[in-house]
């Protein structure tokens, strides 16, 4: 199947984080690392490197917005301060602004506070756009479940269709659950709009409604994905990067060990 372009990326960073205020700064400002880039630069620097796509529009809460509107690094992704009861209702806002520029075709969305590798970071949109059709969306998901309140995704035992939402663990041969990343295709706004008319409020409830009426969802599942919802998180985050690293680390000096490899068998040929 030939999927659809990911015309764009949203970041959802409304949320107070109330869990996390004890490092003295909000949400999409923590760093995982000393002097390392906050969350929210880091989700930027993946979405414009690793994707190659833009950063359109990014949600913050009023007590954030003054500071993000003014940082360079998100020159050219507009950013709308806007206070709501939930992520759901920043998405419909994001998205009701979004759908002003009359563009088609799917968008990314993610929390602000979900950290993934660069390579499932990649791997998923690269999914989203061979696989997608027009009206399908997709999710990411996970087997590592950290979550307080995991949302677990039944998915058809012969392809990658979500079935339903918040199974019980025990009733499923494989465990997964959501990883705060999605693609929607823009053409959803009005049955986003009727869902928040009629009072769904988060996005757990809007998803299993998309499957209740019909709507196709697709999952791309990885290992290991962080929410970094209270301060234990950070720690997770940076074990989980670190490990990252040193993972990029080995193969980059695998591959100058097989380049000398090469060329000494090379210079050995012409030797003799």
């Amino acid at each position: 199947m030939s999927g659809e372009k990911v015309v764009g990326a949203i970041v959802l960073a409304a949320g107070l984080g109330e869990r996390i205020q004890e490092l003295s700064c909000h949400k999409p400002e923590v760093s995982l690392y000393e002097g390392g880039p906050s969350l929210l630069m880091r989700l930027s620097t993946q979405i414009r490197e690793k994707a190659k796509m833009p950063l359109l529009l990014v949600a913050v809460n009023s007590r954030f917005g003054c500071s993000a509107a003014k940082r360079e690094s998100y020159e050219g992704a507009k950013v709308m301060v806007v206070d709501t009861p939930s992520s759901l209702h920043t998405f419909y806002h994001a998205i009701e602004e979004f759908s002003k520029e009359k563009r088609t075709g799917h968008v990314f969305v993610s929390m602000v506070d979900t950290v993934v590798s660069d390579e499932d970071f990649h791997s998923f949109v690269e999914f989203c756009e061979k696989e997608l059709a027009p009206e399908e969306s997709a999710i990411l998901t996970t087997h590592f479940i950290e979550d307080e309140k995991p949302l677990t995704v039944l998915l058809a035992s012969d392809s990658q269709k979500v079935l339903s939402f918040a199974v019980p663990v025990e009733s499923v041969p494989e465990v997964v659950v959501t990883a705060g990343m999605y693609v929607f295709p823009l053409a959803l706004l009005p049955f986003l709009r009727e869902a928040v008319d009629s009072g769904v409020e988060k996005m757990r409830n809007f998803l299993a409604l998309m499957v209740k009426s019909n709507y196709s969802i697709l999952a791309f599942t990885i290992e290991k994905s962080i929410d970094v919802d209270r301060p234990q998180d950070v720690q997770s985050a940076r074990d989980f990067l670190l490990k990252e690293q040193e993972q990029e680390r080995d193969v980059k000096l695998c591959c100058k060990d097989t380049v000398k490899t090469a060329s000494s068998i090379v210079s050995l040929e012409k030797s003799i």
